[in-house]
C-alpha cells in the first residue's frame, strides 16, 4: 500500500495541471514499513526532457540533493511521480523501458484537457521490466 496525504496528492495534481500540455515530474521521499510506503515529502522537479510533451526527465541535481539529505535522516527516496497529458494513469511503453529501479513507486496522473482526472500507483516487478498497479490510500492531513 502507498499512503499519502490529501495535501501531498493536491501538490501532485496541481503540478500536473500547471505543466499541461507537458508532463510534470517529481520525487517522493518517505519511509518503507512492513511492505507499505508512507510518503512524507513531495518534491516537484523541472521536466528537463527534450520532448516534455510525451516524456519526463527529473533534474539530476534535485535527486542528488535529496539522496544526500535522506542519508542523514530516517527517510528514503521512495518514488517518482509524473503526468500523462491526455493519456492514461498507466505506465507507457517509454515508462516501462526506463524503469530501471524496482524499489521505486511510480505515481502517474492522467490529465485530460488540463484537468487531472486520476492518479494511480505502480510498482516495477522485480523479475520483469513491467509494472503492477498497487493500492494507494489518501489520508487527511
Amino acid at each position: 500500500m502507498i499512503v499519502l496525504t490529501n495535501l501531498q496528492m493536491s501538490k501532485i495534481v496541481s503540478h500536473a495541471e500547471r505543466a499541461y500540455p507537458n508532463e510534470c515530474c517529481g520525487l517522493l521521499v518517505g519511509e518503507r514499513r512492513a511492505g507499505d510506503v508512507f510518503i512524507r515529502e513531495v518534491h516537484g522537479s523541472a521536466n528537463i526532457a527534450i520532448t516534455p510533451e510525451n516524456q519526463f526527465e527529473i533534474d539530476p541535481q534535485l535527486r542528488f540533493d535529496l539522496e544526500r539529505r535522506t542519508r542523514q535522516e530516517e527517510l528514503d527516496l521512495v518514488g517518482v511521480y509524473h503526468s500523462h497529458p491526455d493519456g492514461e494513469a498507466s505506465p507507457s511503453q517509454t515508462d516501462i523501458q526506463r524503469a530501471w529501479e524496482n524499489s521505486l513507486v511510480w505515481l502517474i496522473t492522467a490529465v485530460k484537457n488540463g484537468s487531472a482526472v486520476t492518479t494511480k500507483a505502480h510498482l516495477v516487478l522485480e523479475s520483469e521490466v513491467r509494472f503492477k498497479e498497487t493500492p494507494m490510500e489518501i489520508i487527511s492531513n
